[in-house]
């Protein structure tokens, strides 16, 4: 196993200063929170995925528990990334480190993490989804329809960043109209076109 998919396994992962992403497993295992001195837990799977909270308390850690669903329309940056930023927030403020879950650490807690890096770093998003499924491994941000609020709010914050590639690097037809010369505009799938 190369270097990067070791890494790639080591939950929780590091995604951005202070900022960690892991699955459920993982985020419930109080003696690797504190070796990795993780201060606040924020699991965006609610009772799906709730930690031991007597644990927690005794190691003094702040958690925060949000129900959001993993479906194909949910509108979890809506409903849920303004709490959650200011979850992240408090820790940071705080000099601590915080851990956002979910049941598998894919999708919730991906989409959460990656709106935090885009935002507060002010990176492009095709980069922060990049740099994600590096720390994180192939399998990030599958739910599509998260992935289309994640561009969204790109495109909202003036994050989209450079045009994508073009999906083939062959040359176009020569056409009398020039279309071939326009750029392509983004999609939200080509956040999927990087798995």
């Amino acid at each position: 196993m190369n270097a990067i998919a070791v890494a790639q396994t080591q939950h929780p992962i590091e995604i951005a200063p202070a900022l960690y992403l892991s699955d459920a497993r993982r985020a419930h295992d109080v003696a690797l929170l504190r070796e990795r001195q993780i201060t606040h837990v924020l699991n965006v799977a609610g009772r799906a995925a709730q930690g031991p909270a007597a644990e927690y308390e005794a190691a003094g850690i702040n958690v925060l528990n949000i129900e959001a669903d993993d479906e194909e329309g949910y509108p979890m940056l809506a409903r849920h990334l303004a709490d959650c930023r200011g979850f992240i927030a408090a820790a940071r403020s705080a000099n601590g480190r915080c851990l956002v879950h979910c049941v598998a650490g894919i999708n919730r807690s991906g989409v959460v993490v990656a709106a935090e890096k885009m935002l507060s770093e002010r990176l492009p998003v095709l980069e922060v989804v990049r740099h994600c499924r590096r720390q994180r491994g192939n399998i990030f941000l599958c739910n599509e329809s998260f992935a289309e609020s994640l561009v969204a709010l790109a495109r909202k914050e003036g994050l989209l960043g450079p045009e994508p590639e073009p999906e083939s690097s062959l040359p176009q037809p020569a056409t009398g109209d020039h279309a071939s010369e326009r750029p392509r505009p983004f999609k939200p799938r080509d956040i999927k076109a990087l798995f």
